[in-house]
């Protein structure tokens, strides 16, 4: 059985180790998005800026524009609500695969404490039984030599 627990612990260290990978990957793809996002603000503050400088040409086509910009905003932060939505899910994975982990290192550990509090068991009674014995011999050497005759 202990070969068991050692198994399901390299396995849910693995699994862990995997969710961690999948979470960081998760959280860089959020960063990205968000970076993205922000260059979009940026890009439009310049927009803005040159279709005020020059209201004739660029500020003509600063309409239609401002409507693309607006669609792809939305479809950013789309991307980012899902992306945050597979992150909690990512979390509680990763979360429930760690307390499975820690489940089995307990349950290994209570079992090596047993099997140390069974040996030390096993230890003391055989002390006891030696210390027993010793017991038992001296008396009868000490009955023995009571018993002696004595000469003279």
């Amino acid at each position: 059985m202990a070969e068991t627990l050692d198994t399901l612990i390299r396995l849910s260290r693995w699994t862990v180790d995997e969710k961690r990978r999948a979470l960081a990957a998760l959280l860089a793809q959020e960063e990205e998005l968000l970076e993205r996002r922000r260059r979009l603000e940026e890009e439009m503050v310049a927009e803005r800026q040159a279709a005020r400088d020059d209201p004739e040409g660029a500020g003509t086509a600063f309409a239609a524009y401002a409507q693309r910009h607006r669609e792809r905003l939305t479809a950013l932060d789309r991307a980012i609500v899902a992306v945050r939505a597979r992150l909690r899910e990512a979390h509680e994975q990763l979360a429930e695969a760690f307390r499975r982990r820690k489940t089995y290192e307990i349950a290994q550990d209570m079992r090596r404490q047993r099997e140390r509090e069974e040996a030390e068991r096993r230890d003391r009674a055989a002390l006891d039984e030696i210390a027993l014995n010793q017991h038992r011999r001296r008396g009868k050497a000490q009955k023995g030599i009571a018993k002696a005759p004595r000469k003279g």
